[in-house]
């Protein structure tokens, strides 16, 4: 049977591989979704406008503020030094996205959801509604992992910090079980018969208990 993992460490290696695949891959998500958005805020805002949730002027700062967010949010995944932190902003982001279009689509209103640029409104029957909120669903997966298990590798935390190679724990106590002893144990139990060959009588604590007589 094999040792229990300790508690803390990240686990098997190809896990940790895999977080760090995954935390590339949203890195580049975000990266590539802010980087198209920037080439025209214009088209940003008005792909925030189309889905009619925020008042004009509010609509105006997301159209503008959010591809930037989404290009500092994508390099700090891709460093890998917050993990955890930008894991669960991420995560509150693809929630909205998805609450977002989940909410255009209930309102009968047909757009492009311009999560990578684009967006605004589209034909009716050319939305891709279905595929956006399993796609987002997945990326959020993906986000809430990396929020309880952040240790990856490829990362400018790497040269600090191993995660397949905690650092040594305390050493453990022996553990005696029924039928068996410690190492302790048994030096003490040497010493107990040296103390019986010493007094003769069979009582370990005789040789010291009593004093020699003077001849």
């Amino acid at each position: 049977m094999s040792p229990a993992r300790r508690p803390g460490t990240p686990g098997p290696r190809w896990s940790v591989w895999a977080r760090t695949v995954v935390r590339l891959l949203l890195a580049a998500v975000f990266v590539v979704a802010g980087a198209n958005k920037v080439l025209d805020l214009r088209i940003s805002i008005d792909s925030v406008e189309a889905y009619q949730l925020l008042p004009a002027p509010l609509a105006h700062v997301v159209g503008v503020g959010l591809p930037f967010a989404e290009i500092v949010l994508g390099l700090v995944l891709a460093a890998g030094l917050v993990t955890r932190a930008a894991a669960a902003v991420a995560a509150v982001v693809l929630a909205g996205f998805t609450a977002a279009v989940v909410s255009v689509a209930a309102r009968g209103i047909d757009i492009d959801c311009g999560c990578f640029g684009g967006g605004g409104p589209v034909a009716p029957g050319q939305t891709g509604y279905g595929l956006e909120i399993v796609r987002d669903l997945l990326l959020l997966a993906a986000a809430v992992w990396l929020v309880v298990r952040p240790a990856t590798r490829l990362s400018l935390a790497g040269g600090l910090h191993r995660p397949d190679d905690p650092a040594e724990p305390a050493p453990e106590e022996p553990v005696t079980t029924s039928g068996s002893a410690s190492a302790d144990d048994l030096g003490e139990l040497d010493r107990l018969d040296a103390l019986d060959r010493l007094d003769g009588s069979g009582d370990p604590d005789g040789a010291w208990a009593q004093p020699r007589r003077r001849t």
